[in-house]
């Protein structure tokens, strides 16, 4: 053990607070005892932990710094100066060809998900007493499929008793009537996957969808678009349909089928594969081996 406690900082992030939420409070849960996590502006860290969700989120970060970069989606050639100089890139993505470079530290790992929070409730309490067919999350943008989803299980289960969906996140004219939820806690989260066929882990543009893996441990079957990172991560766990602009047509075809059930065994051996404590424990020996 160190004489002194390595003294880490993570910063402030800018956006995606819930998916930052998850990633920092699963790592910090598990540190080593030569590593201190401290706050403030007079903490004076040794080390930066940064999140970064798009290109501009590194100039944001104070130079001369050693900083662990935690990448949540692709980066580009232009990035690879930021990742140069970083004391560690971490990433659910494999960084492309020619952003990297052997002077490029790099770790790929997924994210986590804590089976002791996110598993299946089998009471079924109101409003939650009806089963339904998808759960989406998130903001009604052009880069989620939540139009797709509703729509598609409209069309593929309506006059079944099923609810067509659950949506976590804001309102907006959804042109069905799901049950909505916003600002939940992790009880009522597991609780909402618990209730669903399927969970919607579909992104255009990259992201490694930690409702996938909260969805799995809770007993929903993700879907998922057909690209390298969901295969390299979920395969044989998720749904694959290919990333179009409109993807209902492909989301008819799927719900109109009851999902394979999530075995006792297929959870235990997400839980395996995804622990915090195991990813953690990776990540924080490297940062004290680079150091």
């Amino acid at each position: 053990m160190n004489p002194r406690p390595l003294k880490i900082k993570w910063m402030e992030s800018w956006n995606q607070p819930r998916c930052r939420a998850r990633v920092q409070n699963g790592l910090t849960r598990h540190v080593p005892p030569d590593i201190k996590f401290v706050e403030g502006p007079e903490a004076q860290e040794q080390v930066l932990i940064a999140d970064i969700f798009c290109s501009a989120d590194f100039t944001r970060v104070p130079p001369k710094k050693n900083v662990v970069y935690v990448l949540h989606g692709p980066v580009a050639l232009c990035d690879r100066p930021y990742l140069r100089r970083a004391l560690l890139n971490v990433s659910f993505m494999d960084v492309p060809t020619e952003a990297r470079a052997p002077d490029i530290p790099f770790l790929r790992s997924p994210l986590g998900v804590d089976g002791d929070v996110f598993y299946r409730r089998k009471a079924a309490i109101f409003p939650y007493d009806v089963t339904s067919v998808v759960m989406t999350t998130g903001f009604d943008v052009e880069l989620e499929a939540i139009r797709d989803c509703l729509e598609a299980a409209k069309q593929a289960r309506d006059g079944q008793g099923l609810r067509t969906a659950i949506h976590v996140g804001p309102p907006f004219d959804f042109g069905c009537n799901p049950l909505i939820r916003r600002d939940i806690l992790d009880e009522e989260m597991a609780q909402c996957y618990s209730s669903v066929l399927y969970v919607s882990g579909l992104r255009r543009g990259g992201g490694f969808e930690l409702p996938v893996i909260e969805g799995l441990a809770c007993g929903a079957r993700p879907v998922c678009f057909d690209q390298p990172w969901y295969r390299h991560w979920f395969e044989g766990h998720a749904v694959f349909i290919p990333e179009t602009a409109n993807c209902t047509a492909d989301l008819v075809e799927v719900f109109r089928r009851d999902p394979e059930p999530v075995t006792e065994a297929e959870r235990e051996a997400v839980l395996a594969k995804f622990s915090w404590k195991t990813i953690a424990e990776r990540l924080w020996a490297r940062v004290l081996e680079s150091i």
